[in-house]
Formats: structure tokens, sequence, C-alpha cells
């Protein structure tokens, strides 16, 4: 029953549907409720929001959604819909422990495809402060998992340059543009690397392969199939493969060493 502007009493002993034509407003005057559900209130300073308890309210809180089943990872929350009776998904919460002052999590759950059946969490927002997205249990401010394909992965665009840090079905990690632009590496705000969409490599600086004394070799590769030159640590010296050329100086010769 509603009665007038103040008191509204849902719901009693013989029903469990009650619908309340027009709009309801909490804390609202009649002319200041703009929706069907209008809650308004003044939180009095600018501290950060409580967390209600059973001995402590918050002034900043105009909606508390509580569950009463008091179990480890029960999720209780609201579902939004875009089709009569049907939900799309929802924001959840859910304890992870039932000690006094309990901690938990807040998750987003959607809908997997059209089919009546449970929804599906995407993102997952601990109370240690970090975000999982396709992960329930997020091991760094933000882990991201998914599955190994073309659209998988973390995606940073301008709508012209396209960047993402992904991977792929070979067990191999990706960090670049999948769009046609270069990718530069920086530090201190100074870029330090340029590869260009010719996979082209221009460094600024001074380029170390490997460290000293430790085995290492470095070899390089010309445009010519088996020819190559190679620093060999154990031999301590450069390698030429057969049919590799080696010009000193501006000569214009065609053997194999040029002086």
């Amino acid at each position: 029953s509603v009665d007038g502007e103040v008191n509204v009493t849902l719901g009693n002993a013989s029903t469990s549907k009650t619908s309340i034509p027009g709009r309801l407003g909490v804390g609202a005057n009649s002319t200041d409720v703009e929706a069907a559900l209008t809650i308004k209130g003044d939180p009095g300073n600018t501290n950060q929001p409580a967390k209600i308890t059973n001995s402590a309210q918050d002034t900043h809180t105009g909606l508390f959604l509580n569950s009463t089943g008091n179990a480890v990872n029960e999720k209780y929350g609201m579902q939004f819909g875009g089709f009569n009776e049907y939900s799309v998904g929802g924001i959840f919460g859910l304890i992870d422990s039932t000690s006094a002052s309990t901690s938990g999590d807040i998750t987003i759950d959607m809908c997997d495809g059209t089919t009546a059946n449970a929804l599906i969490e995407r993102v997952r927002f601990t109370h240690e402060g970090t975000v999982g997205i396709g992960t329930s249990s997020p091991a760094y401010p933000l882990d991201i998992v998914g599955f190994a394909n073309s659209t998988s992965g973390f995606r940073v665009t301008d709508g012209t340059i396209d960047n993402r840090i992904s991977w792929s079905s070979g067990n191999v990690g990706f960090f670049g543009t999948i769009s046609n632009h270069s990718i530069a590496f920086n530090t201190n705000s100074t870029v330090a690397l340029t590869i260009d969409t010719s996979q082209n490599a221009t460094f600024s600086g001074t380029l170390t392969v490997g460290v000293d004394d430790t085995g290492h070799d470095v070899q390089f590769f010309g445009a010519t199939s088996g020819r190559s030159v190679l620093w060999d640590e154990s031999y301590n010296g450069l390698i030429f493969s057969d049919n590799t050329k080696l010009q000193l100086g501006s000569s214009t010769g065609s053997g194999d060493l040029q002086l």
C-alpha cells in the first residue's frame, strides 16, 4: 500500500509481489522524483564512505544490498535487462570470510548468448585492490586472462594507431602494433629503440648483446641464405661463414676480402 508521499509499505503476509505505478522517491520531494526509483540524500562531508556494519551506518550510501546467507562466495546483487523479464548481466558482491567485519569482492557477471543459464563472471574487483578480467583470482593490479586468439589481451588505441599486448596459440607473447605504424620503446621519456613497419630497428644509444665472458654468441645474417658473421665467445673472435665477404675501406674489387 502507498500512504501519501512519505510512508511506503511493499507486500504483506498474503502477497509475494507488489507493483507501484508511476515513480517512487526515497528522500525526495514528490516534484523531484526523476526516475522509476529515485534515492536522494546529503552525505554531509567529503570523507571516504564508511563500511556498514550492524552498529554503523553511512550517510554516503543511498542503496545497500545485503545478503543474509552468510556463506563464502555466495553472490548477491543486482541485474540489468534490455528485454522485458530477461537480464543481460549484473553486479554482485560476495564475502570471502565469515569472520567479524568480513571482507569480500565485487564482480561483474554477464550472460553468454541468449540461453537461460548461469551468468559468467567477466570482471572481479578484489578487496586487496586488484582487478581481474577473465580470472576470479587476480594476482596483479590488472590481471587479464583469456583465450589464445587474435582478440585476446590488452588493447590501447586512439582510433588510428592500434597497440596490443597479447599472446598466440603458438605459446608466443605479443607486444606491438597491429596497425601499420612503428613502435617505440622509451626510457626516461626519451625514445631508446624504434622499430618501423619494415621491421628495421633504430637504437638511439649503444647496443650491447650478451654479457662479457658468459659464453654468449652473437650471429648476424644477411639477405643471402647461408652467409653470416658470428662472434664466437669460445673462439674470442669473428667467424665468417663460407662465401661471406669482408671489406675494409672503400675497395671496389669482387673478392671475398677487400682492403
